[in-house]
């Protein structure tokens, strides 16, 4: 089996935003990660089990999207976040055909094969 390999940057609406790894200044607070809207970076705390590797890494892309999107004072807070990050994350783990159709289906530029 082949291991997925880390993605350094995510696209989010054409701004670059960082990803770092590994990073120990990121795990404080009983946070496995943190984003910076300021710096358009996204920093990974050094996190043992894959699955909360990516889990924490779709959790900080929604608080990249909520920065992105919002005005600081209607940023979502981290429970809505944390609430979306763990179901989105479910579904897409639970439904992989869902979640290659709809990949797939924006690389198609929105068209469907039979």
């Amino acid at each position: 089996m082949s291991h997925a390999e880390r993605p350094t940057v995510v696209v989010i609406a054409a701004k670059h935003w960082e990803i770092q790894w590994d990073n120990p200044s990121a795990d404080s607070d009983g946070f496995y990660a943190v984003t910076s809207g300021v710096l358009q970076r996204i920093t990974m705390g050094v996190v043992s089990s894959p699955e909360k590797k990516r889990e924490s890494l779709l959790h900080e892309i929604l608080h990249a999207i909520d920065k992105t999107y919002r005005t600081p004072k209607a940023e979502a807070d981290e429970a809505t976040i944390k609430l979306f990050a763990s179901a989105l994350f479910a579904v897409l783990v639970d439904n992989p055909v869902v979640a290659d159709y709809i990949i797939q289906g924006a690389q198609l530029g929105g068209k469907e094969t039979p």
